[in-house]
């Protein structure tokens, strides 16, 4: 859409939140790798302004996105927010295509920031295995949510994902012959890390980007949080996260290594199609190698016992 017809659906939007509000402007939001995300400040006849963020699905190689993807996210953060899990206040779902080319969700914008200071690392990994933990803890029935997709087989998606090369023989072959232990379902997430967390007062002020929510083994949503903290902190922040969550659950978590080069060779092929910084790219790459490295060590190891 060009700018003058965006503008125009915003202001559509924005009388559709509030037929008396006004629109005061709109700007994009930048950080999303897999949607298009608006904010809008409207105003209010009572005289106060409020902001919203309007986000669309996006299509991108990597993702398999179904056509009630932002219908699904919608519903679930409005369940969890009724439940008094820190996510954004779902304000309205339009999925007539009538306003915007795709379906759209408005959201109430969270004030607070994604980037987490070096004093407050180990505090805010712990602030993260809390909130998963919660999230697992719930009961699946108990979130009405029709849709949610299960968690994608990790043994097929590791091999998808793994160079089939000689340096990585022994590992496809281990994981190819891995049994996984039966696990209870949980609600996941599906891309817990720290970009999609906003903090504000060194509290978790929301969860947001729900698109690849789904129920699985709770494993798999630690797995993909372990490998983005490797990336972006360092080893000792991932045991922090990982010891906290285990010391607190009754979970089997025999499964971790698969989940592991599950998530980060599944990073090391998409990463390319992020968008990121040629430099900030590569940091990653290192981190996430080594991280692979480690969990491929682990499955081999196990196998052969």
């Amino acid at each position: 859409m060009k700018d003058g017809e965006r503008s125009i659906a915003f202001q559509s939007i924005s009388h559709r939140i509030d037929n008396d509000a006004a629109l005061i402007r709109h700007w994009p939001l930048t950080g999303g790798v897999s949607a298009s995300i608006d904010a809008l400040e409207l105003k209010f006849p009572d005289g106060t302004s409020r902001c919203f963020v309007v986000r669309c699905a996006g299509e991108h190689q990597w993702k398999d996105q179904t056509d009630n993807t932002i219908e699904i996210e919608f519903s679930l953060q409005r369940a969890l927010f009724q439940k008094g899990m820190p996510v954004a206040e779902q304000v309205l779902l339009d999925n007539t295509c009538e306003v915007l080319p795709t379906p759209y969700a408005v959201m109430a914008m969270v004030e607070g920031t994604t980037e987490v200071p070096e004093p407050k690392i180990e505090s805010a990994m712990h602030s993260m295995a809390e909130f998963l933990l919660r999230l697992h803890q719930l009961e699946p029935d108990s979130i009405e949510v029709p849709g949610l997709p299960p968690r994608e087989d990790p043994i097929a998606g590791a091999l998808l994902y793994i160079p089939d090369t000689p340096q990585w023989s022994e590992l496809r072959e281990a994981i190819s012959d891995w049994q996984p232990t039966d696990a209870p379902a949980s609600i996941l997430h599906g891309d817990f890390w720290p970009g999609n967390i906003i903090w504000r007062d060194d509290q978790i002020a929301a969860v947001i980007d729900w698109e690849d929510s789904a129920i699985g083994t709770a494993v798999s949503d630690i797995a993909c949080c372990r490998a983005e903290i490797m990336a972006m902190y360092g080893p000792q922040a991932v045991t922090f996260f990982t010891d906290h969550y285990q010391s607190h659950s009754t979970l089997n978590f025999s499964d971790q290594p698969l989940w592991d080069a599950y998530c980060g060779f599944a990073a090391l092929a998409t990463m390319h199609s992020w968008g990121l910084e040629v430099d900030v790219e590569a940091a990653r790459r290192s981190s996430t190698e080594l991280f692979v490295q480690q969990a491929a060590q682990q499955i081999i190891t196990r196998q052969a016992q």
